[in-house]
């Protein structure tokens, strides 16, 4: 404790002051960062293009997708589940595992395997 009872408002004030200086100067930096960000996102939306690969109106398999990846070959893993979440235990279910590829560099699956079927 101070003898000084004001001695510790203006401490803590000060401690305060600080604070909100050099929050401001770290929020001057982001907005720096973001701005920068921003125009990389920009030039990256102009440098690339987007197709659909595919899609459940030509591989009705692909109906209700839970998980997809893509793998170093360029190949979409999808694990399907068409009858969740309403999946009933004593029927047969229908998810699968489908792989999806562009054969001919199109820009659209053209072929499909199913590695896996479940029992």
């Amino acid at each position: 404790m101070t003898d000084n009872p004001d001695g510790g408002f203006a401490m803590y004030a000060q401690l305060l002051l600080e604070s909100i200086t050099k929050l401001s100067c770290q929020t001057e930096e982001l907005k720096k960062q973001y701005a920068t960000l921003d125009k990389t996102i920009c030039l990256l939306k102009q440098a690339y293009e987007v197709n659909l690969l595919a899609d459940d109106a030509r591989f009705p398999q692909l109906a209700n997708p839970v998980q997809l990846q893509f793998d170093t070959k360029g190949r979409l893993w999808v694990a399907a589940w068409p009858d969740y979440p309403k999946w009933e235990p004593q029927k047969e279910s229908k998810a699968a595992l489908l792989i999806r590829h562009d054969d001919n560099n199109d820009g659209q699956a053209a072929t499909q395997r199913r590695p896996l079927v479940s029992n």
